[in-house]
């Protein structure tokens, strides 16, 4: 019976030791979560990367200065996005 015990115990602590690292991946802690107005962003398309995990979508953004900035938006995965039509030459 002891042994059944530690085994389930073990069994256990491998479960949860294996989940915590996507715990951890699928954190929310960089966004802010609070409801703001919308922004609208207008630039030049520097780096599309359609990428697995998350496709990355990097755009040069001038100022009335003309200072540049790179914004960079974190997207869905390939397998989400090109049933919707979106790919590489979108």
């Amino acid at each position: 019976m002891n042994t059944r015990i530690v085994r389930a115990a073990l069994v256990l602590a491998a479960a949860v030791t294996a989940v915590a690292p996507a715990a951890a991946h699928h954190s929310f802690n960089m966004f802010n979560m609070t409801p703001q107005a919308e922004i609208v962003v207008e630039g030049v398309v520097k780096q599309w990367a359609l990428i697995n995990p998350h496709s990355w979508l990097t755009i040069t953004v001038s100022d009335a200065n003309g200072t540049q900035t790179d914004w960079s938006f974190e997207g869905a995965a390939v397998a989400q996005l090109v049933p919707k039509g979106i790919t590489i030459d979108t």
